[in-house]
């Protein structure tokens, strides 16, 4: 699994977003306050504090195959039921057992889905379960075909030798599959609709810390002039409304299971 060079801070004081799908997620969740969890792809570790905060008797881990994301998550959440490891979602270095394993807007860099469920479902607890939400098919398309036009625009190819596509953004009836063959049943697998609203500022921040795969290769010094193509070049088919904001449609894949 690639792991790229995150600017946690950056990150952090980016991710309005990444907020706003947990707090539609959580809910599903219906915890009684005891149970252990395992948040994967935890980043900052501001979603994970929440969990934390939910269950007071229980525990909960969050993993991150970033040093910098776990780093900033450790020295800025410390409840004593809270912990933070760098890992591989695809190799889990956690032994459990968890009753929950929970994921939001992470696992579209995950690029072995089979081997991250199939290393998960020995680590749950009898009757454990996973909710995940991160992006599925045809998530931000259109942001998808901007930042793609300006990556093969003269001024910026030359950095992108050997690039590939990083994300996987699976559709729902595959997804559920791949479940069941890993041990899993399947209560709910969808794609649900999502639109994310940025003024420019916030938006070129959700671009520079996000979009890793094609900012990663551009030079520092560059960066903003890549951001701003990329926005001006989305702008041309969706632009701003009357008060300056942004809207990029998204698509989360929201799955729920239990091991079989």
């Amino acid at each position: 699994m690639t792991t790229f060079n995150w600017n946690a801070q950056d990150y952090a004081a980016n991710a309005t977003a990444q907020a706003g799908w947990a707090a539609s997620v959580l809910p599903r969740l219906a915890l009684r306050g005891d149970e252990r969890i395992l948040d994967i792809g935890c980043g900052n570790g501001a979603i994970t504090a929440q969990l934390a905060a939910q269950v007071p008797q229980g525990v909960v881990v969050g993993m991150d195959a970033s040093p910098a994301m776990v780093a900033l998550a450790r020295a800025s959440h410390t409840a004593p039921n809270l912990s933070f490891i760098q890992g591989d979602a695809q190799i889990l270095p956690t032994p459990g057992p968890f009753d929950w394993a929970f994921s939001n807007a992470a696992l579209h860099w995950v690029p072995d889905h089979r081997a991250m469920l199939t290393a998960l479902h020995p680590r749950m607890a009898p009757g454990g379960r996973l909710l995940f939400s991160f992006g599925g098919h045809g998530n931000a398309a259109a942001m998808v075909q901007a930042i793609e036009a300006k990556r093969r625009a003269p001024r910026w190819r030359g950095y992108f030798d050997d690039f590939s596509f990083a994300y996987t953004f699976p559709e729902a009836g595959p997804y559920r599959a791949l479940l069941e063959q890993c041990g899993w049943i399947p209560e709910s697998v969808a794609l649900v609709p999502k639109a994310m609203r940025h003024d420019r500022a916030g938006l070129a921040g959700w671009i520079r810390t996000t979009w890793l795969p094609w900012v990663s290769r551009i030079p520092t010094g560059q960066v903003e002039d890549f951001v701003g193509g990329v926005i001006d070049h989305y702008c041309r088919d969706f632009p701003a409304d009357e008060q300056g904001i942004i809207t990029v449609a998204m698509c989360r894949l929201e799955a729920l299971a239990r091991v079989g």
